[in-house]
């Protein structure tokens, strides 16, 4: 039988996903720590893994076993969210800070060529938080494709999502594996001892695009159309 936590956990991922976006499939439920432990993910032709360098700092600290890692859908693209009840900070002079590692492939040919990165939040008082992400290629020194920062600050109490995106590089540098580096962190200060920060989902997305047939493919179809021509003949 479900605790009342998990219950609770469970019924506010689920309506917050369907009041939102799109589910990309009914895939197993996963957590940040089943990620770090190995875990994979595969939402359509994108598969995330290799999470690393998971670390939280400062006055929260949330069970990486209560951050739900799920497939989404936004439009055409496909991606990925984090999730919790747990990001939230009450108080004056707080702060939170999460940030870790990991990798997106596609695995069917297709190259990733962009990154649309969203989160909602509810700030009360003096508090704020913000998102920054950095993309990044694989290798011996990793070139920077796009960097993304996405803020929250003093906005309400009502619920406010903020959204960016990037291409990969000007013009656009297609990718079939990158590295996504991100730091999510919630501040309050002043002397406001209601001052809060909330912070529901961070959901991130990405465009792609199909790559061209190359030369050789080009030529085996015509010389297969010629062929087709002389028996014809």
């Amino acid at each position: 039988m479900k605790t009342t936590l998990q219950h609770s956990l469970t019924t506010f991922i689920a309506g917050v996903i369907f009041s939102t976006v799109t589910p990309a499939s009914a895939a197993p439920f996963l957590t940040l720590q089943d990620m770090y432990n190995g875990g994979s993910l595969t939402n359509g032709n994108l598969v995330f893994d290799n999470f690393t360098n998971v670390s939280q700092t400062g006055d929260l600290t949330v069970p990486l076993t209560s951050i739900a890692v799920l497939p989404i859908q936004t439009g055409g693209n496909l991606g990925i969210r984090f999730q919790t009840a747990g990001w939230t900070l009450t108080g004056s002079n707080l702060w939170y800070d999460l940030a870790f590692a990991f990798q997106v492939h596609t695995n069917d040919g297709s190259f990733i060529d962009g990154n649309t990165l969203s989160f909602e939040g509810s700030p009360s008082g003096e508090g704020h938080a913000n998102l920054s992400e950095s993309i990044q290629t694989l290798g011996a020194s990793p070139a920077t494709l796009a960097t993304e920062l996405v803020f929250i600050n003093q906005l309400g109490t009502g619920n406010t999502t903020l959204t960016e995106s990037k291409s990969f590089g000007e013009p656009p540098q297609p990718q079939s594996v990158i590295q996504v580096g991100k730091d999510f962190s919630m501040t309050t200060s002043g002397a406001n001892p209601s001052a809060s920060m909330y912070v529901s989902h961070i959901d991130q997305t990405f465009s792609q695009v199909v790559p061209e047939p190359g030369s050789a493919t080009l030529l085996g179809l015509g010389l297969a159309g010629l062929l087709v021509r002389r028996k014809r003949a």
